[in-house]
């Protein structure tokens, strides 16, 4: 093994260990009632989250994943204020739309560059779960502060994905100058 192969296989590793703590961390801060089933859920990892989140984010107007997927079904909206991205994810996943197998997120990925590659790294791994877990308590697993949140069917033909950037609506201003985006299809 070179040692450009020996750093890159030590930037995988750190990246993995980070997202292994950090779960760890979310485990003991959530209730029982979430913690015991996330706990026993499959979870992605650095490297291989990377694949998996690229077939669906980024999220725009034109469609979902790197390859922009856009079904019939898709509805791409811009908010002000995360009670109404919060609002609209609810809404979203009404039974009976919702898949019983489905990929959770609940960081948003930061891009990272290693040689002439990128990577997309949140620094939580997904987690594999019946989705009921995560629509039952979305109030419990949702942070503000991160203002992310995934649910996609494992066969990407449902999904419900908030993200935000800086900025602001024109017209409404909020102390935080965030804007939510949420992007729903399928169901």
């Amino acid at each position: 093994m070179d040692a450009e192969a020996r750093k890159r296989k030590l930037f995988e590793k750190a990246q993995a260990n980070g997202q292994r703590r950090n779960r760890e961390a979310l485990l003991v801060a959530l209730p029982e009632l979430v913690s015991t089933p996330l706990a026993a859920a499959d979870a992605v990892y650095f490297p291989e989250v990377d694949a998996l989140i690229r077939r669906y984010l980024p999220v725009s107007e034109d469609g979902f994943g790197v390859n922009t997927v856009r079904p019939r079904s898709y509805v791409f909206r811009e908010v002000a204020w995360p009670h109404e991205a919060l609002a609209l994810f609810k809404t979203s996943v009404a039974p009976p739309r919702i898949p019983k197998n489905a990929w959770l997120g609940l960081s948003h990925p930061n891009t990272f560059t290693f040689g002439d590659e990128s990577y997309l790294i949140p620094d939580l791994p997904v987690f594999r779960v019946d989705a009921e877990l995560a629509v039952n308590n979305i109030d419990r697993l949702w942070n503000e502060d991160e203002a992310f949140v995934s649910l996609v069917s494992t066969d990407l033909s449902y999904g419900v994905v908030i993200t935000a950037y800086l900025g602001f609506i024109e017209g409404i201003r909020t102390p935080r100058e965030r804007v939510f985006e949420i992007a729903t299809w399928g169901g």
